[in-house]
C-alpha cells in the first residue's frame, strides 16, 4: 500500500474537524458570481459520510440549497446527520431509489445549476468552488472529477487514470462528483425517452446519460487529491462492483452514442 492511501484516513479525519471548525466560525466559501447551485446528495449505505459531505457542501456561499435523499427506507438517518441549516432538506423515501433518483429530484426543485455528489467521495469546498467556475466559463457540457473513455478495440468504457492526467481531460463518462445545468437537466430525460426507458428503469450507469446530454464531450477537472470512502471498492455496498454493471454499461453507452447531441 503506498504511503499516500495510509496517511489519507488520518488527513481526511483531520481536514473534516478543521471544516467543522469553520463552519462554526461562520466561514464560507464565496465564488464572486451570482451564480447558484443546488447540491443533491443521495445516502443508501454509507450513511456515516454524509455528514463530512453536506459540511464540504454548505461551507459554499454559492450553494443555495442541499437536497439529502435517504433512498434506503430501512435506515434512519437522522441520528447520523445532525447539521442544522435553513438550507438544507433531508427527504426519507418510502422505497427503495436507485442513484438515477437525483435527476427526479431536480426536476422536483428547478434550479439553474446542480452539483451532484456520490456518498462515497468527499470534495472540500474549495474543489467545490473550483469545479463549479470551471463549468461557468465553459458550460456546453456536464463536468466531473472522474472520467472513463470508450475503448474501440474492446468495445468498454475504460476508466483513465488519475496520474499525469492534464489539468482538464476530455472524457466520455464523468464519474463521481457531477456539474450541470437545467438544459442538461432536460436533455438528460429526452435521452432516456429517446431509447424507449424510464428514469426508474435506470438502476445504474445514470452518469453515462448525463454524460451525453451536452453539446459537446464531458470533462474532468483536476484539482488535487480527492477522498475516496475505502466502501467504494465493497462490492456488498458498491453497485458498480455487482454481476453486469459493466456490460449494461457499455450497452447503454453504444445506444446513447448513436443519438444526435441536444442543446446545451
Amino acid at each position: 500500500m503506498r504511503l499516500r492511501d495510509t496517511l489519507a484516513p488520518h488527513v481526511h479525519r483531520a481536514q473534516q474537524a478543521g471544516l467543522a471548525v469553520l463552519a462554526w466560525l461562520g466561514y464560507g466559501v464565496t465564488l464572486g458570481t451570482p451564480a447558484a447551485a443546488t447540491v443533491i446528495i443521495l445516502s443508501y449505505g454509507r450513511m456515516r459520510n454524509i455528514p463530512a459531505i453536506v459540511r464540504s457542501a454548505l461551507l459554499c456561499r454559492f450553494v443555495e440549497k442541499v437536497i439529502v435523499s435517504n433512498n434506503n427506507p430501512d435506515i434512519d438517518l437522522s441520528p447520523y446527520l445532525s447539521v442544522r441549516d435553513p438550507r438544507l432538506e433531508v427527504v426519507q423515501q418510502d422505497q427503495r431509489r436507485w442513484p438515477s433518483y437525483r435527476y427526479d429530484l431536480a426536476r422536483q426543485d428547478p434550479a439553474e445549476y446542480y452539483i451532484c455528489i456520490d456518498d462515497d467521495v468527499f470534495p472540500s469546498p474549495w474543489q467545490l468552488r473550483r469545479m463549479f467556475a470551471a463549468f461557468l466559463r465553459d458550460p456546453s457540457s456536464p463536468r466531473g472529477t472522474a472520467g472513463q473513455v470508450y475503448d474501440e478495440r474492446c468495445e468498454t468504457l475504460v476508466r483513465i487514470p488519475r496520474r499525469g492526467s492534464p489539468w482538464a481531460s476530455t472524457v466520455d463518462v464523468i464519474l463521481h462528483t457531477y456539474v450541470f445545468s437545467m438544459a442538461h437537466l432536460d436533455r438528460y430525460f429526452q435521452l432516456i425517452e429517446a431509447i424507449g426507458m424510464r428514469n426508474s428503469d435506470i438502476h445504474s450507469s445514470e452518469d453515462v446519460i448525463l454524460s451525453l446530454a451536452g453539446t459537446s464531450r464531458p470533462i474532468v477537472d483536476r484539482f488535487g487529491f480527492l477522498f475516496r470512502c475505502p466502501t467504494s471498492r465493497d462490492p456488498e455496498i458498491s453497485i458498480h462492483r455487482s454481476d453486469g454493471f459493466s456490460a449494461f454499461r457499455d450497452d447503454l453507452y453504444r445506444k446513447l452514442r448513436a443519438l444526435p447531441r441536444g442543446p446545451s
